[in-house]
This record gives structure tokens, C-alpha cells and sequence, in this order.
């Protein structure tokens, strides 16, 4: 009878230890929900206040009142700034990280104030009255100005120093609360895998003790819960996968644990893509592009600086939004003319770079090729998009000419390009060529 209580007993404590564990993943999945839907959040009042500033500067602009309707929908009928805090607020209302967004949303709320003053601006000067849900916010000098003048006075209301001010400061406390729900995850995901080591280890002792009460529980303890449960301990402190095996628990625990650990992988690789990339290209942004030259600085590799020529009367004479499809096609032709080992990348808004890796300077008549093509297809207007063209600098770092800093030769090339007329492209110490 004793054998056969402690056999009881020693069971009961083996299931209830298995009980809390459930309830640790669980604690552990729910944790990183929390901080995956928090930082997207996030993002989202960033992403908001993004849009909100774009279509208040393209409506002083252009004045063409699509730009002025978007605003007023996420302002007063979307609201993804406000949505965005009252989330953080309802996993961690009055942590740091919820103050930093909270201080974040009254930022962009100033900037509201003087986009409310510009849109008035506008208004007037286009003889546009001011309609719900807006309110006249036009100062007493304002009453003076010619139509012309209140434009001028719009458009520089947006890009003053007091505008870039409270956007820097939108930017730097969103980057302050992803970073600190970064900490918090990191923290708490080491707080619970510090509870699994324990309950593992008091797991294993209670099969111990199952074993010497029961010769013939050995198998089925070992091979149903003791082994699945070292692997799978080993594999939470590696960050792994789990594999389906083991008791019927250990693998619901392991089908929940592998869904939130795909989870958390598609979120990090598309916050790191994110962070990489530029949003309206798909090209590696100037971030990316800095730390590429740094990695290949001590290898063969080749640079080109290539500038999209008089892009501004592009913007001027067709709108935005075509400059925006003739940066996305010259972006396209990039990626399909160039390697999957060349890294294309748009450093500045209509210039572009391309690190070719491994190649040195004999083969700049392929380069010379594919500039040519690329050359070509721009110049296709059966797209319905203008005509456009690039001047190209373009340098090599083994170089026997060379200065020593590679971009220095490419952009002192580009700069000669440009200098001789555009649509063209030079290499490094040599004489200019016609695309």
C-alpha cells in the first residue's frame, strides 16, 4: 500500500508538474503576443504620422484635395495614432515604453497644429472655405498675404525647424519603445525559459522516483517524457523548433511553442527587412548600403553612384506619383540587370547604388553592357511613364589609379558625368561615355 500510494502520489506531482509547464509555455506565448502586437503598434503610429505629414506637404504642393481627404480620413475616421497607445496601453498602460508612445502621439499631435495652420493657408489661397471636421487656424498677419504668398508660407510652416522638430522627436520615442519592448521581451523570454529549466528539472526527478517505485513505468517515462523533455529544454535555449514526439501534452506544448516560434521568426524577419529596405523601391536603403561597403571594404567589389537625371522636372511636370513609378521602374531594371550577388540599393530619393561583389576592373565591359540596357529601357515610354535618363560614376577598388576610398572615385566620376552633359556613365579615371 505504501509502495502503491507513493506510485499515487509521485503521479499526481508528475502531472501537476506537467500542468505547469502548459502554463509556462502558454505564459511564454501569450508574452510574445503581447510584444509582437506592441511593437507593431508602434510602428503604426510612426507609419501614421508618416502619412500624415506626405499628404499634408503634397496638398500645400499641389493643392489637389485627394491629399487633403486622406489626411482628414486617418485623422478623424481611422485614427491609427490613437488605436496604436490605447493597445500598448492595454498590455502595459503607464510602463516606460507605453509613455514613450504616448509621448510620440502628443508630438505628432503639435505637428497637427501647424499642419492645421498650413491647410488653412492653403485653403484661403485657393479659395477653398474651411469645411468640418477643420478649423480656420489663420493668425491675423495671415489675413494680408497675397494668394501666393500664403502658399509660400504653407509650404514653409512644414518644413521648418519647430515641423522637423517635433517629427525627429516622433521618431526618436517610437525607436525608444520598440527598443525597450526589445529589452522587455528579451528579459521576460529569459525569466520564463529560467522556469522551464526548473519545472524540467523537477520533472525529471519526479520520473526518477516514478521509475524506482515501477520497473515497467521505465520505458514509457523515458521514451515519453524524459528524453522529449531534455531535447526540448536544449532546443528552447538554442531558439529551435520543436519536433512533434513524445507524451500526447509534450506534443500540444510543442505544436503551440512551434507555432509562436514561426511567429516570432516572421516578425523579426520582417521587422529586419523593414529596417533594411526601402519602402517604396524594395531596394536596400542607405543603411544597408553603409554597412554593405563596410563588409566587402577588404574585398573585390565595384561601385557605381547613379543619379537620375533632372528628376525634379520629372516630380514638376507629371506629379508625385509618377516620379514615384519612375524611381520603382529604375529600381526594377536595377534588380533584374544586376547579379543576385550585387547588392542595388537607393541611398538618397532619386539616387541609387549598386555594390557588385567579386569582380574587378576588367570586367567593366560588362558593366558598360548593362548600363546600355538599362539605358534602353528607360527610355521605353510604352509603359505610359516619361522618358527618363542616369548619370552613372562608377570605380573599382583595385583600382591601380585609385584615391583609396572607393566611393570618393565613383563619386568623383558621377561628378564628372554630370558635369559633361548627364546620361552618361565614366569609370574611374577615364573619359565619359554616352548611354
Amino acid at each position: 500500500m505504501g509502495i502503491m500510494a507513493a506510485a499515487v502520489l509521485l503521479l499526481f506531482s508528475f502531472f501537476w508538474s506537467s500542468y505547469q509547464t502548459e502554463s509556462t509555455y502558454k505564459r511564454l506565448q501569450d508574452a510574445m503576443e503581447k510584444y509582437a502586437v506592441s511593437e507593431l503598434a508602434a510602428n503604426t503610429l510612426r507609419h501614421a504620422s508618416d502619412n500624415m505629414t506626405t499628404n499634408v506637404r503634397l496638398f500645400a504642393f499641389t493643392q489637389d484635395h485627394k491629399y487633403l481627404d486622406r489626411y482628414i480620413e486617418e485623422v478623424y475616421v481611422l485614427r491609427h495614432r490613437q488605436q496604436a497607445v490605447d493597445t500598448l496601453a492595454g498590455y502595459m498602460e503607464g510602463a516606460p515604453a507605453h509613455r514613450s508612445l504616448e509621448y510620440a502621439l502628443w508630438c505628432s499631435n503639435r505637428l497637427m497644429d501647424v499642419e492645421a495652420h498650413s491647410i488653412s493657408l492653403v485653403a484661403a489661397a485657393c479659395g477653398c472655405p474651411i469645411e468640418e471636421p477643420l478649423e480656420d487656424k489663420r493668425v491675423a498677419s495671415d489675413l494680408a498675404l497675397s494668394p501666393e504668398e500664403a502658399l509660400q508660407k504653407a509650404q514653409d510652416l512644414i518644413h521648418s525647424e519647430e515641423y522637423r522638430h517635433y517629427d525627429d522627436l516622433i521618431d526618436l520615442n517610437v525607436d525608444i519603445c520598440l527598443r525597450t519592448l526589445g529589452e522587455g521581451r528579451l528579459r521576460e523570454r529569459q525569466e520564463i525559459r529560467e522556469t522551464l529549466i526548473q519545472q524540467q528539472w523537477l520533472q525529471n526527478v519526479l520520473a526518477s522516483l516514478l521509475v524506482a517505485v515501477s520497473l515497467a513505468a521505465v520505458g514509457s517515462v523515458y521514451f515519453l517524457v524524459i528524453r522529449p523533455l531534455n531535447a526540448d529544454g536544449e532546443r528552447i535555449s538554442q531558439h529551435q523548433p520543436l519536433p512533434m514526439r513524445g507524451a500526447r501534452e509534450l506534443r500540444d506544448l510543442a505544436r503551440e511553442y512551434n507555432a509562436m516560434h514561426e511567429e516570432i521568426l516572421r516578425s523579426s524577419a520582417h521587422l529586419r527587412h523593414q529596417a533594411e529596405h526601402d519602402s517604396l523601391t524594395g531596394l536596400y536603403n542607405r543603411g544597408a548600403f553603409e554597412k554593405l561597403r563596410a563588409e566587402y571594404a577588404n574585398a573585390h567589389f565595384a561601385l557605381l553612384l547613379i543619379d537620375v537625371d533632372l528628376f525634379k522636372h520629372v516630380n514638376d511636370n507629371y506629379g508625385h506619383d509618377v516620379g514615384d513609378k519612375v524611381l520603382q521602374k529604375v529600381a526594377g531594371q536595377l534588380d533584374r540587370n544586376f547579379r543576385h550577388t550585387d547588392y542595388p540599393c537607393r541611398i538618397g530619393g532619386d539616387e541609387f547604388a549598386v555594390i557588385m561583389t567579386n569582380v574587378s576592373f576588367p570586367v567593366k565591359g560588362k558593366v558598360r553592357e548593362k548600363l546600355h540596357h538599362i539605358g534602353e529601357a528607360l527610355r521605353d515610354t510604352s509603359d505610359g511613364l516619361p522618358a527618363v535618363t542616369l548619370s552613372v560614376g562608377a570605380a573599382f577598388n583595385d583600382h591601380q589609379d585609385g584615391t583609396g576610398d572607393i566611393f570618393k572615385d565613383a563619386d568623383q566620376a558621377l561628378y564628372a558625368v554630370k558635369t559633361h552633359g548627364r546620361n552618361a556613365y565614366e569609370f574611374y579615371g577615364e573619359n565619359s561615355v554616352k548611354i
